[in-house]
């Protein structure tokens, strides 16, 4: 099958149905949300604490050596992220595109600055994952300024087709 050049909404939804009743249940068992979580809020680029019931998208990627930024804004309390790299903006337009509204993303959820909570979200990264409606694999590119092939300005390598 040839891949299109740009990302798929429809189709990506329609997987994700099939998945949900393919697997009933069974694939969010342990969705429960980690002691001192914290999400990204889609809509208003604030970072929020997570709450029971809350369904989230996860961002695996690569970091590299892009560095934040320099209007960057964490955890300070009380204003929205700016200045995010090209990876983590694709993320949010797919995250919403596929009706989330919140996303996981380790660098902006975990206090990088407080070592005794970075050390606890860390050890809990599998029940992260695991408890994520989803997870984006972005491993194109050297660093997080790549973006995610098909979305937004980034383009997807061409598909050599074989016969």
């Amino acid at each position: 099958q040839v891949v299109p050049d740009n990302f798929d909404v429809a189709k990506a939804r329609s997987w994700l149905e099939n998945c949900k009743k393919a697997h009933s249940d069974g694939c969010n068992e342990s969705s429960s949300i980690v002691s001192g979580m914290k999400v990204i809020d889609c809509e208003t680029l604030m970072i929020v604490d997570a709450q029971e019931g809350m369904n989230w998208v996860a961002l695996s990627y690569v970091w590299g050596h892009a560095k934040p930024h320099p209007n960057y804004n964490s955890t300070q309390p009380g204003g929205p992220l700016i200045g995010l790299s090209r990876t983590v903006d694709d993320t949010i337009q797919v995250t919403r595109s596929l009706g989330y509204k919140y996303l996981w993303i380790d660098r902006y959820c975990i206090d990088q600055d407080d070592t005794a909570s970075k050390r606890s979200q860390l050890e809990r990264m599998d029940a992260i994952y695991r408890g994520a409606a989803l997870t984006i694999i972005a491993a194109a590119g050297q660093d997080e300024s790549h973006g995610l092939p098909s979305v937004g300005d980034t383009a997807r390598k061409k598909q050599h087709i074989l016969e």
